[in-house]
């Protein structure tokens, strides 16, 4: 019998390439409509549009990943990841297409959900991917750079989103939204259609000696996973890791807003009612205030997955680097809630450099458990992405709760429906054709209404420490 050979093939690069074109275009698919809430409440103030329905368009598609991910799991393992990853590609095309006919926030929350499924084929594609074509000396690098594209394609959403909102018209809210989904469906379309030019499911021969190379069965799979601790310790870190970035990622532009000095406010308030024509200066600021915010903390990430994924690779090491990630970020996560300016900005680089960078460790880690291996990579990350995308519903959704019962929040409420929508109701009375020469009522956003909400995110950020704490490093 003639001995196996291995080869690294170049060609690992054109398929990383595929499958990161494809990660990428997702970002602005689904967290685009994060950093305009303000532009979606007044594109849909007909219909009413309320900040958990707001939420939902972002948290809405991980709640289907919960249920997604296992199947999943065991779908990468069995058709590799080149099939998962273009199903998802036809399926974000799909979505990026039919939502442009939206008649109301619900059935652009419907049409959102889709995106759940597609999301998790190509996170649990990713370690396939690196098993595949790469040897494991390069292998929390190339999910690295996978995610590197997943968070890049977030930055674009988030800092592109309300720049084309404002190219194409912030005074005209349905117009310059639609026009902005119109582009990302042919942004969509076309990095499909590359995707299955140029991508390529395995090399003709594997890049190193595997310990296995059968197909484990099912049982026998959750069997090892079930008793494998070190597996549970990082799910659960995971799954707090991933709460409190969609957290932050969802509501970074109200924080934003909520947190600047009370000059603004008072001025704020003044334009609301006396010149509210004017507000959507304020909108625009703060929308493109909180789009910075976040692109940096998206920036800083991918430069940290560069460098802290390549230092591991090299020192052979991940739990110092998983333990020094949530050290850090458990007081940036304080002060990303509670400050404005350029201390936001600051924790908000901290937050991002360390915690979206050690995500492809948390990933290599899973693979590099003895009792996982590379035969049942999928059906570990099919559930380790269930734990994550558990904690990105229920901690936003915690979140939501908490700041939605804030005094500043209910006062902020109040003020609305009792002052400025009569007013605003009555300057339509007095010129009818101010409702279509001028924007929706102005929204307001007062201090002090995220203390409770940022108070859970640190408690729970130095839960993540303990149970970082507690892993054992991989020899």
């Amino acid at each position: 019998m003639a001995k196996q050979k291995y080869q690294v093939y170049r060609y690992r690069w054109v398929s990383l390439l595929a499958y990161t074109l494809v990660f990428f275009i997702g970002g602005p698919l689904w967290i685009g409509f994060a950093p305009i809430s303000s532009t979606l409440r007044q594109a849909f103030f007909l219909t009413g549009v309320s900040d958990m329905a707001i939420t939902l368009l972002v948290i809405g598609p991980m709640a289907v990943e919960i249920v997604a991910s296992f199947p999943v799991g065991i779908l990468v393992d069995r058709k590799g990841w080149k099939f998962a990853t273009g199903l998802g590609a036809v399926i974000m095309t799909a979505v990026a297409i039919i939502r442009l006919i939206s008649p109301d926030i619900t059935w652009l929350l419907i049409f959102q959900l889709f995106l759940g499924i597609a999301f998790a084929l190509m996170y649990v594609s990713l370690a396939k991917l690196a098993v595949t074509w790469f040897p494991r000396r390069e292998g929390a690098f190339a999910q690295g750079l996978g995610l590197i594209a997943s968070n890049g394609g977030n930055m674009a959403g988030l800092v592109l989103t309300p720049l084309l909102i404002a190219f194409f018209g912030a005074y005209n809210p349905s117009a310059s939204l639609q026009n902005t989904m119109i582009l990302y469906a042919i942004a969509t379309t076309i990095i499909t259609i590359i995707f299955f030019l140029i991508a390529r499911a395995a090399p003709p021969v594997p890049p190193e000696p595997l310990e296995e190379t059968k197909q484990v069965p099912l049982k026998e799979g959750l069997s090892r996973i079930a008793g494998a601790r070190d597996f549970w310790l990082l799910g659960i870190a995971f799954a707090i890791g991933f709460g409190a970035y969609l957290s932050i990622a969802d509501y970074i532009e109200r924080m934003a807003w909520s947190n600047v000095g009370l000059l603004q406010k008072f001025t704020e308030l003044y334009v609301a009612l006396h010149h509210p024509e004017w507000f959507f200066v304020f909108v625009d600021m703060e929308q493109s205030f909180g789009g910075l915010a976040s692109g940096l903390v998206l920036l800083s990430g991918i430069i940290g997955t560069i460098v802290i994924t390549r230092i591991s690779d090299k020192l052979g090491r991940r739990k110092l680097f998983l333990f020094l990630a949530v050290l850090i970020c458990t007081p940036a996560l304080f002060l990303m809630g509670m400050t404005s300016g350029e201390t936001l900005l600051i924790a908000g680089a901290l937050f991002g450099f360390f915690l979206i960078s050690v995500q492809p460790l948390v990933f290599e880690s899973v693979i590099e458990i003895k009792a996982i291996g590379p035969m049942i990579t999928g059906l570990a990350l099919g559930i380790i992405l269930t734990l994550g995308h558990i904690g990105s519903v229920i901690w936003p959704l915690i979140f939501g709760i908490l700041q939605t019962g804030s005094g500043s929040y209910l006062f902020a409420e109040l003020f609305y429906y009792w002052t400025i929508l009569p007013n605003y109701w009555g300057n339509v009375l007095a010129f009818p054709l101010y409702f279509y020469f001028f924007t929706a009522p102005p929204l307001i956003q007062l201090p002090g209404t995220f203390f409770g909400p940022t108070l859970f995110l640190v408690l729970s950020a130095a839960l993540a420490v303990i149970l970082v704490a507690l892993l054992k490093e991989v020899k």
